[in-house]
């Protein structure tokens, strides 16, 4: 099972820009990280952790990225050394997602 979100850009937050993810026409995150911060939400919807979660850009037909839905609801990214971009394992205090945005 596929789960296909579309992200749209929200604008710059003090942080850098942000991305609103939708799943059918419903906003489902408004992140950084839009992948990862829809992920988590629509596990926590009940969607099984076994599909696969796939985002594209609005207006594009090309998938930007794909994984598991559980494992990436475990993960987020972080740049320790301001350079280098990584997938970190995701904690409650890392939270930065407004649901229903």
């Amino acid at each position: 099972m596929d789960i296909l979100i579309i992200v749209t850009p929200t604008g710059n937050g003090t942080r850098g820009p942000r991305y609103r993810a939708e799943w059918m026409g419903v906003p489902v995150a408004n992140s950084r990280t839009p992948f990862f911060a829809a992920a988590r939400t629509l596990l926590a919807q009940g969607l099984p952790p076994d599909a696969t979660l796939v985002m594209r850009h609005a207006g594009s037909q090309i998938d930007s990225i794909r994984q598991r839905l559980g494992r990436a609801a475990a993960l987020t990214i972080s740049e320790p050394d301001k350079g280098r971009v990584r997938a970190t394992r995701w904690t409650p205090h890392e939270a930065n997602v407004t649901k229903g945005a």
